[in-house]
């Protein structure tokens, strides 16, 4: 939030849906002091090696250690912990394992973070499509930030997180359709992730 800030023309917030300029997002309080710190290193990492350098410096290959799968549990754990809405009982079952095996992996309780793929894909605005895209796409591909649940009537089931031209998502069923077609957007324990991607 505070880039979005820094980076806009009056120094405010504004949504894909409402003219009102805000100072400041809504917070959730979800995490004692000590937590907070926890996800807090993983967070900054994140900003100081990715964010950053793919926004401000054009930057398109980005090394990687476990610091990156953490910063995206703790970021799809927050989005479970958080979720109001009632998914069918065979989803919900999916979610709740996540939720509790994410939280011990982002303790130190556990060395991994169970079953699941976790994915990051860089978006950028559209110059050109085969079809007609919704009015404001590139806003919400360049500054926009939505979270949420997903998953499918075939019985996938995931969590997804856009933070202005970052997207994560992870999969805790295997997805849906071929796999093939996603190149380049896994997160292993370490590596390098780099565009091009395709999704």
């Amino acid at each position: 939030m505070r880039w979005l800030k820094e980076t806009s023309l009056t120094g405010y917030l504004k949504s894909l849906t409402s003219r009102v300029r805000l100072q400041e997002t809504r917070r959730v309080h979800l995490l004692c002091a000590d937590c907070e710190q926890l996800l807090g290193l993983d967070e900054k990492l994140f900003s100081e090696r990715i964010f950053v350098p793919y926004h401000d410096q054009n930057k398109q290959e980005f090394e990687y250690g476990p610091w990156l799968r953490k910063f995206i549990v703790g970021l799809h754990w927050k989005v479970l912990a958080v979720k109001n809405e009632q998914y069918p009982e065979h989803i919900e079952a999916h979610y709740t394992k996540a939720e509790l095996d994410w939280r011990q992996f982002l303790l130190g309780n556990a060395a991994s973070p169970g079953s699941g793929d976790f994915h990051l894909f860089f978006s950028d605005v559209v110059e050109n499509a085969s079809s007609e895209l919704p009015s404001k796409i590139n806003w919400y591909l360049s500054r926009g930030f939505d979270v949420t649940p997903i998953f499918s009537d075939s019985g996938m089931a995931g969590v997804y997180a856009m933070i202005a031209k970052t997207i994560t998502f992870s999969y805790l069923t295997p997805p849906s359709g071929d796999r093939d077609k996603m190149a380049g957007t896994q997160v292993a324990e370490e590596g390098v992730i780099k565009t091009p991607q395709s999704l």
